[in-house]
């Protein structure tokens, strides 16, 4: 079943739909876990089941083989782990994971009507565009507050995720035989 342009904005309506349904929900989550102390031990399962999904999807799916790139995945994820060591101890954390998401399903929609630099600026653009309106709709709910320091967390987040498209992109077109 291959994916269509409008089957990948499909997914990207329905992630963000989600991503908002979920905003009202959230803290009550987060609230929950750290009574039961059990935020910090959710929040690193779910980054450990998520880097084991991205090294098997690299390595089995598209077949990169090169110690290079996972080098350079290396490199990102210590500068991942130094900016959330920053962060205090809550589901804000899991920012970096739904935005690298949210990245990666509008890089998909877009690649279809754009390529190169223009496919990059294009998606994170748009996810920047999102995180403002993710953190506009958190400023209107009375459970929430709506932060700066999210958005450019949030932002960050579709760096570090463009940055791994990145790495995939480059390897797997020289495991295929061909160069961009």
């Amino acid at each position: 079943m291959p994916l269509t342009r409008r089957k990948a904005w499909g997914f990207v309506g329905a992630y963000v739909a989600l991503v908002y349904a979920g905003l009202y929900f959230t803290p009550f989550l987060g609230l929950y876990l750290s009574k039961r102390n059990a935020l910090g031990s959710f929040v690193g399962w779910t980054y450990a089941l998520s880097a084991l999904f991205l090294i098997y999807f690299l390595y089995f799916k598209l077949k990169i083989r090169k110690a290079e790139a996972y080098g350079l995945l290396l490199g990102l994820g210590i500068l991942f782990q130094g900016a959330i060591q920053r962060m205090e101890e809550t589901l804000d954390r899991l920012h970096f994971l739904e935005y690298g998401l949210l990245y990666l399903l509008i890089y998909l929609a877009f690649r279809f009507s754009s390529d190169g630099i223009v496919l990059i600026g294009r998606t994170i653009i748009l996810c920047s565009l999102f995180a403002l309106g993710d953190e506009g709709l958190q400023g209107l709910l009375p459970n929430r507050m709506a932060e700066w320091h999210d958005v450019l967390i949030n932002i960050s987040a579709c760096y570090l995720a463009a940055g791994v498209v990145f790495v995939a992109c480059k390897y797997r077109d020289l495991h295929d035989g061909k160069r961009r």
